[in-house]
């Protein structure tokens, strides 16, 4: 996706749980309420034809959607969960994200159960179709104790995460890192109890300093080998937190996603 002529498209708070954009509409939903008192609701973010949005780490000229929380009342913690995206190449770059609609469940832990959750959400995310197009979403809504709606369409976007490791027959996984002459090498290494195949690997460090970008990716009958580059663009010194790593499989037979990577 190209980006082309950047455009902004700013929403004021509306009193409504729903916000509608020139290229896509955002809206809240109240979900249900767990017996422990924690609420799965949903952000859903809905497209026009021909126009896509992005994953958290989406590549190319993608940007990435941000939550924001602040003025919400009775909300102690908002978790975002992550749909299984789609991979799209446009102008020889690769990106990944949505299309048509995409629900982003919530985990929302509230301070008091027993009292409505009232939420206050910015959202600034991307959509693209020819143009890349930054857009602002204000929105905010009450969902009270007991309330319940979509949560049939909530659960379905849970389920659709990328599988983990282990259901991907991921027995064991290691990373080796050592200097270079610029940066630092990177070689993953992850033992399968069956083929895996990955067509390309995104590395996520938890550090917005530090970045690991794939070189190649080699699929092997028990298992997978991943080279890639690791650069630190902050100052000082700096520690790698090996626990923090997410790393996240692209292929045929869809998303795989590893947390951590120990040492080899």
């Amino acid at each position: 996706m190209k980006l082309g002529y950047l455009l902004f498209v700013i929403a004021l708070f509306s009193a409504s749980p729903f916000t509608a954009l020139a290229q896509s509409q955002v809206s809240l939903l109240p979900g249900w309420q767990a017996e422990d008192g924690t609420r799965y609701a949903g952000v859903r973010i809905t497209l026009e034809p021909g126009w896509k949005t992005y994953w958290r780490s989406p590549e190319g000229n993608g940007i990435p959607p941000q939550f924001d929380w602040t003025g919400s009342q009775n909300l102690v913690n908002a978790r975002i969960h992550w749909p299984e995206p789609l991979v799209f190449t446009n102008f020889g770059l690769r990106s990944i994200g949505y299309e048509n609609q995409v629900i982003f469940p919530v985990e929302m832990t509230p301070k008091d159960p027993n009292a409505p959750i009232d939420v206050r959400l910015g959202l600034f995310y991307g959509v693209c179709e020819a143009v890349c197009i930054p857009a602002e979403a204000g929105i905010s809504a009450a969902f009270a104790p007991g309330q319940e709606v979509a949560a049939q369409d909530i659960r379905l976007a849970l389920a659709s995460r990328p599988r983990t490791a282990s259901e991907a027959g991921i027995m064991t996984h290691s990373c080796r890192i050592r200097p270079q002459d610029e940066g630092y090498a990177v070689t993953a290494k992850l033992s399968t109890s069956a083929p895996l195949n990955a067509d390309f690997a995104v590395f996520e460090t938890g550090n917005e300093d530090l970045w690991i970008s794939m070189k190649a990716i080699q699929s092997h009958a028990d298992g997978l080998t991943i080279s890639a580059q690791m650069d630190y663009y902050g100052s000082g010194a700096f520690a790698f937190d090996r626990s923090a790593l997410r790393l996240t499989l692209f292929g045929p037979q869809g998303a795989v996603e590893v947390r951590g990577c120990p040492a080899a």
